[in-house]
């Protein structure tokens, strides 16, 4: 709670002996340090409270140059946020309600007051002042998220109805809020048949059935504990059908308990488009570089022979040698042996068969020491590539590899690409500590390192909060190692083999950067829905769930300390009169209206929320039911003397109350205290309407 150092007070006060008394009891007060300021006329504390700023006015009524309540209109108009205490002779019930509905915080009989109690009443007010201001400021943050939040958003409450619809989940399924807020048919702006949506399995956590009703891409967020992603295609959306991006987490209150679930929608339907022509494209170019593969071997084989034909009519130029010069030798040795088979008994022409043979060797042998002057040559072949060059990137990266000439050649594949900015480390140690102390976008990290491996790496970034996108690189390729760092949170793993002249890894690199932010544009906002999930939208109030399982709090504490607990519950009369009048945009003013009031009306330790509609609830602990009773009669009062205006018309409303006292029931239960809230309510509404009613006096009837 806002501490408050030194209270300065202005008190307006007639009678000296009235100064001197509280001036006495504040020096008395343990628990306040004051500055008092006093004036015994109106017009001189006028002068004072334009001179300095106060924290606090104390007011009697009655002055030399003012009396009654045109004192207090006087003060108040002048005193713009600061609290009025009056301090009063008299216990003048009637007095004392008029000056509360014309902005006194407080009336006290200056016979009753001691120096606790004035202590009391007047950090009471002064806080209660800043609180509304706080408020107030929270109120305006929350209508800038819910209005600017450019990411399509809805939010379920624990029975499945919208709590939350923003603009842009408007602009992606064309259903207003006004439309699904309050209802559970958020099914029918997504699919053609009622089925749950991710949040809905959430919030039954029933994860076990996602891959029932999601057949695309499914995991567990690595950013959002307790939270899934999926990838689905949903033709009943546009007229083509849509790609969405589904991310979905649980919404927890104070006691780990799920409350609600929120869920984000990201349109992927033209990345999806452009993927399937990818893959399309990417399918017949596979197709047409087989064709053209098997198209080059019949020409490198074609070419080969070529080839050796030109060398061989080459070598034989070069040798002076014609083709027959070879084949006339060889022609007559192999006739020669021929002969010798026929002829096998005759000596004399097996002579001259083989002085035959003998003169052609020799022809051939003198032709073959010719080839052997000649230097052959051996011929080559060269391959060209083309690959497809990406766009231009920037990003600040570290690069943590501790071989050096595997950092040299990675380094290397960056040179066609001046916008990413290199740091290296190492070390897992040495990285780390950069980390601490520069700024990266993306991490490219060996896998194996001297002090540990990426899953250690992994777990220290984790453990300091660090959320950089990391691409873990190996080696060699392995099919698990490359699935666990993926469950400990990197976007991506590759090979070192793989990674060939850079490209892959550059566009790896573009395509996680981008994947980061938009997680971290989604964590945002869910964690902004996570805060805004305990409120009613309209009027700023608890709701109706976290109520209840305040109430449930504050009756163990009750029943711990032994102290009393009173529950108020009110409700708007004929409102569904003024709806129909007015219209449904007039009743939602007089409702939000009706919050503010309620607001200010209560203390720090009170709290109240819509309960639905037109019902109200309020907890007030530590006080009876006779000081709740007054405090709700100042609602009703309020209430009933404000006069709304709606498109030039004139607009009156009442509230009935009903309230009942922890200490009056015998069985101390939520339900029964609920149950005897409401039947009080009910005799308040029976028995004319603008009025409140104890259960206490009905029991006693």
């Amino acid at each position: 709670m806002y501490e408050i150092s030194r209270v300065d007070i202005l008190l307006i006060e007639n009678d000296l002996a009235q100064v001197n008394r509280i001036e006495k009891l504040l020096k008395l007060s343990k628990s306040l340090s004051s500055r008092l300021e006093y004036s015994f006329e109106l017009s001189k504390g006028l002068e004072y409270l334009s001179e300095k700023k106060k924290d606090i006015i104390l007011l009697d009524l009655y002055l030399p140059d003012s009396k009654g309540l045109e004192t207090l209109r006087t003060v108040y108009s002048e005193a713009n946020d600061i609290p009025i205490l009056i301090i009063s002779d008299s216990d003048n019930e009637l007095l004392a309600a008029q000056a509360l509905r014309g902005g006194a915080q407080d009336y006290i009989l200056k016979e009753d007051l001691n120096p606790g109690m004035l202590s009391r009443v007047i950090l009471y007010a002064i806080r209660r002042k800043q609180a509304e201001l706080r408020l107030r400021e929270q109120e305006c943050r929350l209508s800038q998220i819910i209005e600017g939040g450019s990411v399509p958003t809805l939010v379920l409450d624990r029975e499945h109805r919208v709590t939350h619809w923003n603009k842009a989940c408007e602009a992606l399924t064309e259903k207003t809020a006004e439309e699904m807020i309050g209802t559970t048919n958020h099914w029918s702006a997504f699919y053609c048949h009622e089925r749950p949506l991710l949040a809905d399995l959430i919030l039954d956590e029933n994860t076990d059935s996602i891959q029932k009703y999601y057949t695309g891409e499914i995991r567990q967020s690595s950013l959002v504990e307790g939270a899934y992603e999926a990838v689905d295609y949903l033709p009943c959306m546009g007229r083509q059908g849509r790609w969405l991006f589904f991310t979905a987490a649980p919404l927890y209150d104070q006691g780990g308990e799920i409350i609600g679930s929120v869920e984000t929608f990201l349109d992927i339907t033209e990345r999806k488009r452009i993927e399937n022509r990818l893959k399309r494209r990417t399918k017949d170019l596979r197709r047409t570089v087989s064709e053209l593969k098997s198209a080059n071997s019949k020409i490198a084989e074609q070419q080969k022979k070529a080839l050796e034909d030109e060398r061989m009519k080459t070598i034989l130029q070069i040798a002076g040698v014609a083709a027959h010069d070879i084949k006339q030798p060889l022609t007559v040795l192999m006739g020669h042996i021929d002969l010798m088979k026929d002829e096998p008994g005759n000596p004399e022409n097996l002579k001259q068969h083989i002085d035959e043979i003998d003169e052609c060797s020799v022809r051939i042998s003198k032709i073959l020491n010719r080839f052997k002057n000649v230097r052959l040559i051996d011929t080559g072949a060269s391959q060209t590539t083309a690959s497809i060059i990406p766009d231009s990137i920037s990003a600040r990266m570290l690069l943590i590899e501790d071989d050096p000439q595997d950092f040299k050649a990675l380094k290397g594949k960056f040179n066609k690409y001046p916008g990413i900015k290199i740091s290296h480390a190492s070390s897992m140690r040495e990285g780390l500590d950069k980390i601490m102390s520069e700024n990266f976008e993306v991490i490219l990290l060996d896998y194996s390192l001297p002090d540990g491996d990426g899953l250690k790496f992994l777990t220290e970034l984790r453990s300091l909060q660090k959320e950089i996108p990391v691409i873990v690189i190996s080696g060699q390729g392995d099919e698990i190692i490359a699935s666990r760092v993926i469950q400990m949170g990197a976007y991506d793993y590759l090979p070192k083999p793989a990674i060939g002249d850079g490209e892959i890894l550059v566009r790896s690199i573009a395509t996680v950067l981008e994947k980061s932010h938009i997680k971290l544009e989604l964590k945002r906002t869910q964690e902004k829905l996570v805060e805004m999930s305990t409120r009613d939208e309209m009027t700023g109030l608890y709701n109706r769930r976290y109520f209840m399982e305040a109430l449930d709090r504050e009756i163990s504490r009750a029943l711990r300390y032994n102290s009393d607990l009173v529950l108020c519950v009110i409700d708007l009369d004929n409102f569904k009169l003024i709806n129909d009048s007015f219209g449904h945009p007039a009743g939602d003013m007089i409702i939000e209206c009706v919050g503010k009031i309620l607001k200010s009306h209560i203390r720090d330790s009170d709290l109240i929320c819509r309960f639905g509609g037109e019902e109200f609830a309020a907890i007030f602990p530590g006080i009876d039911i006779d000081d709740a009773a007054r405090v709700c009669g100042r609602f009703c009062e309020t209430l009933a003397k404000q006069n709304f205006e709606y498109e030039g018309k004139s607009i009156n409303a009442t509230m009935s109350a009903g309230l009942a006292s922890l200490h009056e029931l015998r069985k101390k239960t939520r339900a029964e205290l609920v149950r005897a809230a409401d039947s009080a309510l009910y005799r308040s509404k029976d028995t004319g309407r603008d009025r409140i009613t104890l259960h206490s006096a009905l029991a006693t009837t």
